[in-house]
């Protein structure tokens, strides 16, 4: 026998003759073995590789790993469960009794190619902070959202039911990640054979919590997801289709953000249990059911960004053609500020590893799981902050009802602090817009000035009769004021200052 690393490496030869030595040893033992005297127990056995000597009934028989077959790693242990009911337990697959030989087909003393675990618990940490941020900020979202009346409208109707997605997938992301046992299964779907190893136990259960904790949890997974394309194809609508009844489509939005991930949910969940019915529904061993709900996510993202292209591009052009020559060269700034709220509602970060193949190398696969679960989990508070926290609409609402609620306490203090601030602001106003209006009227008064193509005498006549006017208007009988407001329209449509 020979041995590369902690492999055994055998010929079949070889490997036959030491399994049949074995054989030979256990029914030796068997044989001499004495009765057990109490208790009920699992008898000894011979399962085709190793012997099992009697097990008390709800333990666990553990040996280390067999260093007579060819492939297996001897560092490694192997289990066979004895059940409550004396009798060795029977893989319902198989239909006979079984062994786990899983820790014998991998080397555990060796350090595998991997995350290490400190990256693994920094990802951790930075993901249940994201979520824990996200869940807080969404449920105030949700709140504002549906306290103020003056905010209910088919826009924030879309920006709700997006926040209540990311809601639900923050709480299941929690749930998954806290109650699962080293991400096998609830509690009660693990065993453990020796200190720190866990496996998952096979005892003829349906397993039904943690298949349906992970069917849910890909259920609210794809509703995030359409809800960010139900997000993009609104507002994509909303500015590129002329004439838009939002009234009329916000129930067919509300009907694909929610009942669109059924359409590929449902079949998943009734191939996963009539095929492949294995574990907790959490590995996909094989790739074409797992393409059923990665497919239809992976198209929703390619068509979401190419709404963000062409949103970006229209965006562009109107900055282009509206922007007086002064303000063009601030352009990029608003359309930089643009494109940065619209990249978190569409979901533009899931483009970035969109084509990666499932198989790279340590460095890369370490930065994708920064990436995607730093954007995952801190999306909600993103999304939340953006639409609902800064936005205009909510600040202005936040504050009006701040102020009901001071003066409606009699809050002396805060009413004298408001009204002097109020009539100062008045007052700036006030001045200010008597400024633009005196200013507005010099020059107006210098156009028509400028532009009269009468004599000196003329214009002097005129002058004076617009300075009538700004003075004198209100002693004037109705309709001489009618009859001299003539010749100022007549001026300022030619000249086009109006």
């Amino acid at each position: 026998m020979t041995k590369k690393g902690n492999s055994v490496v055998l010929s079949l030869e070889q490997q036959s003759r030491r399994i049949e030595e074995a054989r030979k040893a256990c029914e030796d033992e068997i044989l001499l073995q004495p009765a057990a005297a109490d208790g009920l127990r699992c008898n000894a056995t011979w399962d085709s590789i190793m012997c099992w000597p009697q097990t008390m009934s709800g333990e666990t028989a553990v040996q280390p790993c067999p260093d007579y077959v060819h492939g297996f790693y001897t560092s490694g242990f192997a289990s066979r469960q004895c059940m409550d009911d004396g009798s060795w337990f029977v893989n319902p697959i198989f239909n006979t009794s079984w062994t786990n030989y899983t820790q014998c087909t991998f080397d555990s003393s060796e350090p595998q190619p991997h995350v290490s675990e400190a990256h693994l618990n920094r990802i951790k940490v930075m993901y249940n902070l994201g979520y824990g941020v996200s869940l807080a900020a969404l449920t105030i979202a949700i709140f504002i959202m549906i306290y103020f009346r003056r905010l209910h409208c088919p826009r924030n109707t879309v920006h709700l039911n997006l926040f209540s997605a990311f809601l639900l997938r923050a709480v299941l992301s929690f749930l998954r990640d806290n109650l699962l046992v080293a991400h096998l299964g609830l509690p009660d779907d693990v065993m453990e054979t020796v200190p720190g190893a866990v496996v998952f136990r096979d005892d003829g259960s349906t397993h039904w919590k943690c298949k349906l904790l992970f069917a849910a949890f890909n259920y609210v997974l794809a509703a995030s997801c359409m809800w960010i394309f139900v997000e993009g194809l609104y507002l994509h609508t909303l500015i590129i289709v002329a004439v838009f009844s939002e009234k009329n489509h916000i129930r067919w939005y509300i009907l694909l953000g929610w009942g669109g991930p059924l359409v590929f949910i449902v079949p998943w969940v009734v191939l996963r249990a009539t095929v492949e019915d294995t574990y907790c529904w959490n590995t996909h061993p094989t790739i074409a059911i797992f393409w059923i709900i990665k497919g239809p996510l992976l198209l929703a993202v390619a068509v979401n960004f190419v709404f963000f292209v062409n949103i970006v591009r229209v965006l562009f052009t109107k900055l282009v053609k509206t922007a007086p020559p002064k303000a063009r060269r601030f352009r990029y700034r608003r359309m930089a500020k643009s494109t940065l709220v619209l990249i978190p509602l569409f979901g533009v970060h899931y483009i970035v590893f969109l084509g990666l193949p499932e198989r790279i190398s340590l460095n890369a696969e370490l930065v994708k799981l920064y990436y995607e679960m730093f954007f995952n989990s801190f999306q909600g508070f993103f999304v939340a902050s953006l639409f609902c926290f800064m936005n205009g609409e909510v600040k202005a609402e936040i504050r009006k009802k701040w102020i009901r609620y001071k003066l409606r306490t009699n809050s002396r203090k805060f009413q004298k602090v408001y009204w002097k601030t109020s009539s100062s602001q008045l007052t700036r106003k006030r001045s200010r817009s008597h400024e633009n209006s005196s200013s507005l009227e010099k020059r107006d008064s210098k156009e028509l000035y400028s532009s009269s193509s009468e004599s000196p005498i003329e214009r002097h006549r005129f002058k004076v009769h617009i300075q009538n006017l700004k003075y004198n208007c209100h002693n004037l009988h109705p309709d001489m004021v009618v009859n001299d407001v003539k010749p100022i329209i007549y001026y300022a449509k030619r000249n086009s200052f109006v």
